[in-house]
């Protein structure tokens, strides 16, 4: 497996587009396979953010996160963020995720910053696992979710 950047691969953005239209699409307003295609293609960054990172297997994407200055309207203050965290089913319990995680975090250590943040609507414990601790509930989207934190 090899983790690079979306820029370098942007012929992956319809397939990923496909995979969060399936798995968020319901949760906000321009949840169509072409706004989440569209989104995407504003993360083709290396040095600045938003940048996504894609998980590769043999070439196919298996998985993919992206970095983000803003994620959370209520807390403008915090950045940057983990978002667009996803692993296809059948990759799953394979070490992609993890690897997809410390890449991002990585990446932002690399771009000169210190701590980075988080929402986990379903994956707290996994997260935790990972280092990352809750800094309290939060809503997004609609959705209750837990805010959480790391440092790099």
């Amino acid at each position: 497996m090899e983790i690079r950047d979306l820029a370098d691969c942007p012929e992956h953005v319809p397939l990923l587009a496909e995979w969060f239209h399936a798995e968020w699409g319901h949760t906000v307003s321009w949840g169509t396979v072409q706004g989440f295609r569209d989104k995407l293609l504003t993360h083709l960054g290396r040095d600045t953010l938003p940048l996504a990172l894609v998980a590769l297997d043999g070439g196919a994407p298996v998985g993919t996160a992206s970095l983000r200055p803003a994620e959370m309207a209520s807390r403008p203050e915090l950045g940057p963020w983990l978002g667009g965290m996803y692993v296809r089913t059948d990759a799953r319990g394979r070490g992609v995720g993890e690897a997809l995680v410390r890449a991002a975090e990585r990446r932002a250590r690399e771009m000169g910053f210190g701590e980075m943040y988080l929402f986990a609507t379903d994956r707290e414990a996994w997260y935790r696992r990972l280092g990352w601790s809750a800094l309290g509930p939060a809503e997004h989207h609609g959705e209750r979710c837990v805010l959480m934190r790391t440092e790099l």
